[in-house]
């Protein structure tokens, strides 16, 4: 009901028939409770319930990130330490005659190995510094044409794989240590999830949006059910290779860093088959103390 002065009133009716002496209906006899406090009382305990459940549930999604993150890292650094070990103690060892080709291959295989141990870090610790909005990009007006070029020539991920570049001068404001780490991520990802025959193409072009990388390739592609999750931290998706590098955070550094330029990341499918991953990075980025980052866990309803 509504009272006088405009509030709700919850009421409870309690009611009785009353008869004659036939057994007729006469008139009814009732009285009204008025429940208010407790209706507010069970709406609280409810809300409460609502919010107990959210933070278990944002509890459960920590953990479970906790428990994933600790799995990728036991394996995923010790990986390469170990292989930097044993080759270094084959190289320590007296009693073993190495050739200079030999002493070479070791040597280059420690600093591969070096570089995909510093390339985890570096992934670990910026989506430290995302989580916790403490990082910002150093925006400067760049064509990025060629350092897209020269980055893709330097890098020796897919140093085994044919890349074709298709690659457009473009002049935007950017970080340009951040779209290195974009480049290099997509093609590290791609590496890992493509057969070693598929070919890889890096595409860079000026669009009404902004400047529009894409890189493609020929492989299986990406489920549509998994097209977003595959961007959280810590997911790899399903055929992940067991033993590759990489703690499934390359993908959540790439959205990341898009957004910090006021872009988006996103992958959908590439026409002739394969999967296209794509960035855009606007021409007039947004302040970056006003970016906005979604949660790196599920977020919980204001009280």
């Amino acid at each position: 009901m509504v009272a006088r002065d405009g509030r709700t009133v919850w009421v409870r009716e309690e009611a009785s028939l009353y008869r004659d002496e036939d057994g007729a209906p006469k008139f009814w006899q009732g009285v009204y409770f008025d429940i208010t406090d407790l209706k507010r009382a069970e709406d609280e305990l409810q809300g409460a319930l609502r919010r107990e459940r959210q933070a278990a549930e944002r509890l459960r999604a920590v953990d479970e990130m906790k428990n994933t993150f600790l799995q990728a890292v036991s394996h995923d650094l010790r990986t390469p330490l170990a292989a930097i070990h044993g080759l270094a103690l084959t190289l320590a060892q007296e009693d073993i005659d190495l050739s200079d080709a030999d002493v070479r291959d070791m040597a280059n295989r420690i600093a591969a190995n070096s570089h995909k141990l510093d390339r985890i870090v570096a992934d670990l610790l910026d989506l430290d510094r995302l989580s916790r909005g403490i990082l910002e990009p150093k925006l400067t007006d760049t064509d990025i044409g060629p350092v897209v070029r020269e980055l893709v020539a330097q890098l020796d991920i897919a140093k085994d794989r044919t890349v074709v570049l298709d690659v457009e001068p473009v002049m935007i404001p950017v970080d340009t240590s951040k779209l290195e780490r974009i480049v290099e991520n997509l093609l590290a990802n791609t590496v890992r999830h493509t057969p070693p025959t598929s070919t890889i193409w890096v595409s860079l072009a000026a669009t009404e949006e902004g400047a529009l990388l894409a890189v493609e390739d020929d492989g299986p592609g990406v489920a549509p059910e998994l097209r977003d999750t595959i961007f959280e931290p810590f997911q790899q998706g399903p055929d992940a290779p067991r033993h590759s590098p990489g703690v499934g955070v390359g993908l959540t550094l790439v959205r990341r860093f898009a957004e910090l330029h006021g872009g988006r990341a996103w992958v959908e499918e590439r026409d002739g088959g394969g999967a296209s991953f794509r960035v855009v990075l606007p021409f007039d980025p947004p302040d970056p103390k006003m970016a906005v980052l979604g949660p790196m866990v599920p977020a919980l309803e204001p009280s």
